[in-house]
């Protein structure tokens, strides 16, 4: 059986696709040994390439070995300075809400709420009401500082570690 190898390419990019395999149908019925090439197929064997590095396209009847450009991955938008601060205030809040959990408050400020009523929870109320203002009044301190340049923007980490602690008085409810 009679076969040939041409090399096809696609239309709009002309980019190699692989080899194709004619047989004694792709011959011509009116020239005898004239092989009918399709279309988007040359004779013209590529080069040996790397596909990783390189693609091999057909310009004008010859093959090039052009370079992949690298995959450069789109930049991520940087956060403004708003939403670093946002960003910092939700971690506080939670700081502060999970303190309050801990004696069964649903936030801090149920938990401050109690200052302000005598009771068996006042105490309590009191020591949350008081850190929650000295760790708003430290946040406050903090942003004063970097926006004066006095001090490096802090993570989450470092301003968490940069607060004061709760000190509670020993627990009365159940």
């Amino acid at each position: 059986m009679n076969t040939k190898i041409v090399h096809s390419f696609d239309d709009a990019s002309r980019v190699y696709l692989g080899p194709v395999w004619l047989d004694e149908s792709d011959m011509s019925p009116e020239e005898p040994g004239v092989w009918l090439i399709p279309g988007n197929c040359t004779e013209v064997e590529p080069p040996a390439f790397d596909p990783a590095a390189c693609v091999c396209v057909e310009r004008g009847g010859a093959w090039v070995l052009e370079p992949i450009p690298p995959v450069v991955p789109d930049p991520v938008d940087p956060l403004t300075l708003e939403q670093r601060i946002a960003l910092l205030q939700v971690a506080v809040d939670d700081l502060l809400n999970a303190a309050a959990r801990t004696r069964r408050y649903d936030s801090i400020h149920t938990a401050a709420l109690r200052a302000g009523y005598p009771g068996p929870f006042h105490e309590e109320g009191l020591a949350f009401a008081v850190w929650m203002d000295a760790v708003n009044a430290k946040c406050y301190a903090v942003l004063a500082e970097f926006m004066a340049g006095q001090i490096a923007e802090p993570d989450k980490q470092q301003l968490l570690a940069m607060l004061p602690p709760l000190n509670l008085p020993p627990s009365k409810g159940a």
